[in-house]
């Protein structure tokens, strides 16, 4: 689905994801969970629009339960209210859908850069995957050598945090995300 904010507050809009153009308009029943600062609201969505009262920071799919993918507008999210299984989506769905052409590459790679200061392994697990499929697809053009800078920038501060080298008592996700 989609996520617009609108003078009356915040539209949820459900559409199919799927590859290239379908003609597909089958309405779906999607239990939802969507975080705001400070509460979770269980849904069940059964509407082709849905509309929330109100202004908020909003996570759609909270603890990533269902199985959706969601476009935001960007900067929509706040992400310090979110844990990591929730910012692993955000990352997930913003690049699946730009690769799909649903949603802008420059909108994932911003949400990216949010995140850069981040040490959760399973976010920086959605920020390279991302990033690898974006490059897979610039291979061999004149932006590919740009691309290969603009991720290394992005990638620095973590690869320097982890560092070479196992440190004793390190957590398995340092280990992993190393």
């Amino acid at each position: 689905g989609t996520l617009h904010e609108t003078p009356e507050g915040t539209t949820l809009t459900q559409e199919r994801y799927a590859e290239g153009k379908t003609k597909d308009k089958t309405l779906w029943r999607i239990p939802l969970a969507l975080r705001t600062p400070g509460k979770d609201i269980r849904i069940l969505m059964s509407t082709k629009k849905l509309r929330l009262k109100g202004s908020v920071p909003l996570k759609v799919n909270a603890g990533e339960t269902s199985y959706v993918r969601t476009t935001y507008v960007p900067n929509l999210v706040s992400l310090s209210h979110f844990a990591d299984a929730d910012k692993h989506g955000l990352l997930r769905d913003a690049f699946a859908l730009s690769l799909l052409g649903k949603a802008l590459s420059t909108d994932a790679l911003l949400l990216a850069e949010r995140m850069k200061r981040d040490r959760s392994y399973i976010v920086w697990e959605a920020t390279i995957q991302g990033l690898t499929k974006i490059r897979n697809l610039l291979a061999g053009t004149s932006l590919e050598k740009s691309f290969d800078q603009y991720a290394e920038k992005l990638t620095r501060d973590v690869v320097l945090f982890v560092g070479s080298k196992t440190k004793k008592g390190e957590s398995h996700t340092l280990t992993l995300l190393r």
